[in-house]
């Protein structure tokens, strides 16, 4: 069995990039693992757009497997090799992403009336 995992937004870069998108996937050809790293880029990779690093986990892997818990805040990762079986955790991922609250028209009239001082009364101002 293989599965592909996308880890969206990680903070764990292995080139420096502030915010990641990492994903870990069995590439046909030998069973490779792989790891793939960048920026914003699409599944599959675009060769005039997307811009990645791909490092090679391990060759004729026989099981890459992921198994998500209950709350869906933790994931088990078990990867099976010619020799040995590995397995690693990945906890407090977020099950939700954060709500963006909508503004109507009039709410941002509101604002305006509130505070009504803007960049072009500043140039005005400082004219007179």
């Amino acid at each position: 069995m293989f599965s592909r995992v996308t880890i969206f937004n990680t903070r764990n870069s292995l080139y420096g990039l502030y915010l990641a998108k990492v994903v870990w996937l069995v590439y046909k050809e030998n069973n490779t693992l792989l790891r793939i790293e960048g920026g914003d880029y699409s599944m599959p990779l675009k060769r005039d757009t997307d811009m990645v690093e791909i490092d090679v986990i391990s060759k004729n892997i026989e099981q890459f497997n992921i198994v998500r818990s209950k709350n869906k805040e933790k994931l088990l990762a078990i990867i099976k090799f010619p020799n040995s079986t590995q397995t690693f955790m990945i906890q407090n991922i977020p099950t939700t992403r954060p709500k963006r609250k909508l503004v109507s028209p009039s709410e941002l009239g509101e604002e305006r009336r509130l505070n009504p001082f803007t960049p072009t009364q500043l140039n005005l101002r400082a004219m007179e």
